[in-house]
């Protein structure tokens, strides 16, 4: 049973004015960091016609993972009465509640846990390696320390990650020590609905 009412056809269908036209920026926040791939383009067979091909398939399994989703979240909560901590920990409350319907306490929520954390390390490693590559890379070797130039021996800037992995690090922990987390979290959220959007398409655009 649906729990956002009514659960019809016609109060799916959106008003297209000003407003909802700017919801369409989250489409574009889904993709960012997608072009964070741009450097494994000379590692593919044919990077010129295989490179737009991927990004084209990125964007439509992006827009239909995002109207299946906001599909599924008017199943799951009241679209009238979103708990507050939605943006941050919708993901964990949805697979709770689906645990409940099937009679199976927490048992999908700490599998997306794992799930969750597994994915979040290795976006991190894609994230470092290829925001690595790409400082290092276009970046002309005398504006950089020489160490962070340095290759190991399968040539990647090794000195490079670990520099990238200490300011995650950092980053981390300290925004575990302010107050209210929850609010943070939104408030940067919102910001980065706004910005990134617009750095997106600039990148596209490129």
């Amino acid at each position: 049973m649906p729990h956002t009412e009514p659960f019809t056809w016609k109060s799916m269908i959106p008003n297209f004015n000003l407003t909802y036209l700017t919801t369409l920026g989250l489409f574009i926040f889904a993709m960012n960091g997608s072009e964070y791939i741009a450097p494994y383009v000379t590692e593919m067979k044919n990077g010129p016609r295989d490179f737009p091909k991927a990004i084209w398939m990125l964007a439509i399994m992006t827009g239909f993972l995002t109207v299946l989703g906001s599909f599924s979240l008017g199943i799951f909560f009241n679209a009238h009465h979103l708990p507050n901590g939605l943006k941050m920990n919708g993901s964990y409350y949805a697979f709770q509640y689906m645990g409940n319907e099937f009679s199976m306490g927490n048992f999908f929520l700490y599998a997306f846990a794992i799930t969750q954390a597994i994915y979040m390390m290795a976006q991190l490693a894609v994230l470092i390696d290829a925001g690595t590559r790409m400082f290092l890379s276009d970046t002309a070797k005398k504006y950089l320390p020489q160490q962070l130039t340095k290759l190991d021996d399968r040539g990647l800037p090794i000195n490079g990650y670990w520099l990238t992995t200490g300011i995650c690090m950092v980053i981390m922990v300290l925004s575990a020590t302010l107050p209210n987390m929850n609010s943070i979290f939104n408030q940067l959220l919102n910001l980065n609905g706004i910005v990134s959007p617009f750095a997106t398409c600039f990148l596209f655009t490129s």
